[in-house]
């Protein structure tokens, strides 16, 4: 489906049961403290973020292929905590993401990175864009 069909979709499937469910939350009395209190609150704290793509039909369903991205640095984290200062742990970042990026774009991030390197000297004469270095805009030509 293109963007405009899978909105309409949404709306004339998803939003009616998105409806019955907010119905059925607004009736629900139980005490704040209570684990279903707590429940009933953060879902109605949460909705305006559950229904939203709704209205958009460029946006997935599913957050799991980002979930899916984020999880080497999540698993990491503790690992991350002593780099040292914070200057160093701004350079393990964007590594990191650079890394990350790469492989999203479908390039060897070990290539990828060793293609920047070797490129720094002219980056840095101002030869080259850092701009047009960065793994969705490189030349996939060259991996």
């Amino acid at each position: 489906m293109n963007v405009e069909e899978r909105k309409a979709y949404r709306q004339k499937e998803a939003k009616p049961i998105l409806d019955s469910i907010w119905e059925e939350v607004s009736k629900i009395q139980a005490p704040p403290k209570s684990l279903l209190g707590i429940a009933v609150t953060y879902t109605i704290n949460q909705w305006s973020y559950l229904i939203a793509y709704l209205n958009y039909g460029e946006v997935p369903i599913s957050n799991c292929w980002i979930e899916n991205q984020v999880r080497p640095f999540a698993v990491g984290r503790r690992n991350w905590l002593f780099t040292g200062t914070p200057e160093s742990a701004n350079k393990a970042a964007l590594l990191y993401s650079l890394i990350q990026s790469a492989r999203m774009n479908g390039i060897d991030p070990r290539k990828y990175l060793e293609h920047v390197l070797n490129l720094s000297n002219a980056m840095r004469r101002g030869s080259i864009s850092p701009h047009s270095l960065l793994p969705q805009f490189i030349d996939k030509s060259n991996f």
